[in-house]
């Protein structure tokens, strides 16, 4: 059988083969690429606890503000994660919530200064997760300032 050595289609049966001639090719460069990291820069996230407005029975206040600040590090987790893709990322964002029977009942953004929706919403959920002690019953509103 014979074979042709020039790119063509090559087909079963008797009869002649032909090529396919592809004209010249020149050849050059495809150019190149290279992968790497983002920016090395690392920003530190503080994320400060302002003055609350806290409509509770008497006593209870201060289990309130106890509580946001034995959980203040999960808010920082929401900030820390926004500021990799915002490293100027800064404002003030405020959660109003009720607390009923120990737990977050309601909660909603009051005030967002960031501009990010994403960060806002993070913060409200850590703060329908926050657990408080039975008696507690309050409305709140909780200003978490966020700098760097």
């Amino acid at each position: 059988m014979d074979s042709s050595t020039s790119l063509g289609v090559k087909e079963e049966g008797s009869g002649p083969r032909e090529g396919v001639e592809i004209g010249a090719v020149t050849q050059g460069s495809a150019g190149s690429s290279s992968i790497s990291e983002g920016p090395s820069v690392e920003v530190e996230g503080q994320v400060d606890l302002g003055s609350a407005e806290i409509d509770a029975v008497e006593g209870e206040a201060e289990g309130v503000t106890k509580v946001v600040k034995r959980y203040k590090g999960r808010i920082k987790l929401c900030y820390d994660q926004a500021l990799r893709q915002d490293p100027d990322l800064k404002g003030r964002v405020e959660i109003f919530f009720m607390v009923g029977r120990g737990r977050v009942l309601e909660a909603e953004i009051d005030t967002n200064t960031t501009r990010n929706a994403a960060l806002a919403n993070c913060i409200l959920q850590k703060v329908k997760g926050l657990t408080f002690d039975q008696s507690v019953e309050a409305e709140v509103i909780y200003p978490f300032v966020l700098s760097q």
